[in-house]
């Protein structure tokens, strides 16, 4: 399994990426903070789980990147194995200024950029650059 980061506002809701995917390319099943999501057409899933406890993380210089935008954000991490897979969700669903995502390989941008690069290079595989 590898990760990815997503920082979101207080406001934002996993409710909100499932209303952008398309439903019947998806099983999705949101319970409490988790979203789980399996492609009906390849088996591949993915999850986002919240989990607070990131923000420590992200005290020194590396929460300058989103601090300024977002004020007591929430993590997500966004677990997955087929890359592919979490680059259309990421094109589709997180496509905004309001989040970020952070690679963990020293990339923080927020989702319209992220989806920019994602568009560019459809082959960038971040963790393997």
């Amino acid at each position: 399994m590898r990760d990815l980061i997503l920082i979101a506002p207080p406001t934002f809701r996993l409710s909100e990426i499932v209303e952008l995917l398309e439903r019947d390319q998806f099983e999705m099943n949101i319970y409490q903070d988790r979203l789980s999501l399996k492609d009906k057409r390849t088996g591949e899933f993915l999850q986002f789980e919240q989990d607070n406890k990131l923000a420590a993380h992200y005290e020194d210089e590396e929460g300058d990147v989103f601090s300024s935008n977002i004020r007591t954000p929430n993590f997500f991490i966004v677990s997955f194995k087929d890359i592919a897979l979490v680059k259309g969700v990421i094109s589709s669903a997180l496509n905004r200024d309001d989040v970020y995502l952070d690679n963990e390989f020293g990339l923080i941008q927020n989702g319209r950029e992220f989806a920019a690069i994602l568009s560019e290079r459809p082959e960038w595989d971040w963790a393997i650059e």
